[in-house]
């Protein structure tokens, strides 16, 4: 299997524009994340756009069969037929009134709402949409993406200011009038223009030794300002002078006292607008998974069971999931498993082999690989010759895996950083 990589960012950007002709040809209907940074409208037109989405969503809130959205139906089949500013300040103040609906992905629809309204020139609604895209620029910016959508953020911002501006003038601010994307779009030109020539003279002020204002430069030729990214896992190889472990030592002398990667947090908001396409019903589970990634710099989701019948797609989500955060992952069989060999076996045996998660993280050169155990439930409970719910009891609580001991390695292992998903068609 080969090792997953971030894309680069001139594959984001091919990717982004491949998507975007999609979305002005009406073959797709471009995620909260692809608008707010910049991609098209459905048909390139915000009508069209609005039109899809509402019904698409009341679709989603028909199939879902729950009670109580008939006020939320209702206002989504007005602007189905007749898209309108004060019709989407109605629905997203519904949205806001369902927020604790699990079936409803609310946050990102309320996002959604927001961006029409700024683009309709409501200058609340263009300053939540500005804070919106700046916090994608500084994820984008930790993950050494390019700092172009920033510029975006403050073309919004100024935009914003200049439909409050108008308020109270007597200017009539039309719906969906095209030139305020086009304001938009120049402000962040502007900005970016602006940039570019102060680093260029920030840059010359370098060149020639000086010191630019406001810039910090405390660094030493010795790099004592920078560190290494990623976690060692393997310190050391227990009884490395045995024979041993003098050929586990040659198998693993890459990895002993070397961080290995970590897969940086991608952009949630653009995450779960994939999801959802694929996975619509699953609104819930991915809000409490993605959740749990909030605020943090590398991949690590907690623990987690799947619950399901049969062919409902748990196991596929779960590799989504792993792909979509370009994180490397395994994903084991557990029905049939009656042992404990899924721990490791010590080398004194014969048989002797590296556990589970040490020997994914050996083969994908990867500190944070994400292990899939699909149809945990079918695994054996009988401990004639070992139990992996017994191993698998020490890996999935933190702190006793951040120095598991492996039998093969014969020494303390980092596993901390593991993502576990379970699958199981019943409790």
């Amino acid at each position: 299997m080969a090792r997953a990589s971030h894309p680069s960012p001139h594959f984001l950007q091919l990717h982004f524009e491949r998507r975007s002709k999609q979305a002005i040809a009406g073959d797709r209907l471009p995620t909260e994340a692809e608008l707010l940074r910049g991609m098209p409208f459905f048909l390139d037109d915000v009508r069209e756009d609005i039109r899809e989405f509402a019904e698409r969503a009341a679709r989603h809130i028909r199939l879902s069969e729950m009670a109580g959205f008939d006020s939320l139906l209702g206002i989504l089949d007005s602007l189905a037929l007749e898209p309108g500013a004060e019709t989407l300040a109605l629905l997203d103040a519904g949205f806001r009134d369902h927020a604790d609906e699990a079936v409803l992905p609310g946050d990102a629809w309320r996002m959604r709402c927001r961006i029409y309204r700024a683009a309709c020139g409501d200058a609340d609604a263009a300053a939540l949409v500005a804070a919106e895209i700046a916090a994608l620029g500084l994820e984008d910016i930790r993950q050494g993406l390019g700092r172009d959508i920033v510029w975006r953020s403050l073309g919004w911002a100024v935009h914003s200011r200049r439909m409050e501006d108008w308020h109270g003038t007597g200017v009539r601010i039309s719906f969906a009038r095209k030139h305020y994307l086009d304001d938009v779009d120049a402000y962040a030109k502007e900005f970016s223009k602006a940039f570019d020539l102060t680093a260029d003279v920030q840059g010359g002020a370098a060149a020639s030794g000086q010191v630019a204002p406001g810039s910090d430069n405390t660094t030493d030729g010795s790099g004592s300002g920078s560190r290494e990214d990623g976690v060692v896992v393997f310190r050391t190889i227990g009884m490395a002078t045995t024979k041993g472990g003098a050929e586990v030592g040659k198998d693993y002398e890459h990895f002993i006292g070397k961080p290995l990667p970590l897969s940086p947090v991608p952009d949630l908001n653009l995450v779960r607008g994939i999801l959802l396409e694929e996975f619509p019903y699953a609104a819930s589970v991915i809000q409490t998974v993605l959740s749990d990634l909030a605020g943090r710099d590398t991949v690590h989701v907690r623990p987690t069971l799947l619950i399901g019948p049969p062919g409902s797609g748990k196991s596929h989500f779960a590799r989504r999931l792993a792909e979509e955060m370009n994180t490397p992952w395994e994903m084991i069989p557990c029905g049939g498993v009656s042992d404990g060999m899924h721990g490791g076996a010590t080398r004194k045996w014969a048989t002797g082999e590296p556990s589970l998660p040490v020997a994914a993280i050996r083969t994908h050169r990867h500190a944070g690989p994400m292990i899939i155990l699909d149809e945990i439930e079918k695994a054996g409970t009988g401990r004639h010759n070992g139990n992996f719910h017994d191993v698998l009891h020490g890996l999935l609580e933190r702190e006793t895996a951040m120095r598991w001991n492996d039998p093969y390695i014969d020494a303390p292992c980092d596993l901390s950083h593991i993502s576990w998903i379970m699958t199981a068609n019943t409790i």
